[in-house]
């Protein structure tokens, strides 16, 4: 998917999404769901391997029934990063962190710093953050408490 394919897709999510999908570090995605997200299936498949489970508590792979021998999947650590590559993000920030979820999450802040923000030079990109831009604002902060 080219960088532009990656912005619209990224820019339909709310700030929530966002820090869900990208912000995780431990989960293995289901292709099917990074697909209905919007990303090709080409480009899921790419990041698509089969992860098998360890001996030790720690590196078992568990789905809804427990524990399993194997999971076919997108791990999220990899998908956060080829996202990140993909729109242009600046990570380097991220790799100062030990711990893939504080990693995750600084990954997310990467990227949505280009989706949200993105240079005003690229005009395409700039095209596709005015046609979504409704969607930027974090709901959450925005509600009336009482």
């Amino acid at each position: 998917m080219k960088k532009e394919d990656l912005i619209e897709v990224v820019s339909r999510w709310t700030k929530a999404e966002l820090y869900n999908r990208v912000g995780d570090g431990h989960t293995i995605w289901a292709p099917s769901a990074l697909v209905s997200w919007g990303f090709s299936e080409e480009w899921v498949e790419k990041l698509t391997k089969k992860h098998t489970s360890g001996i030790d508590f720690m590196e078992k792979l568990y789905n809804e029934k427990g524990p399993v021998d194997y999971i076919v999947g997108v791990y999220s650590g990899l998908f956060a990063d080829k996202l990140a590559q993909g729109v242009g993000a600046n990570t380097d920030k991220a790799y100062q962190y030990f711990g893939r979820g504080k990693t995750a999450q600084a990954i997310a802040e990467a990227v949505e710093k280009v989706v949200r923000k993105f240079d005003q030079t690229d005009s395409k990109a700039d095209k596709i953050l005015q046609k979504n831009s409704s969607k930027y604002l974090d709901l959450a902060g925005s509600r009336a408490v009482g």
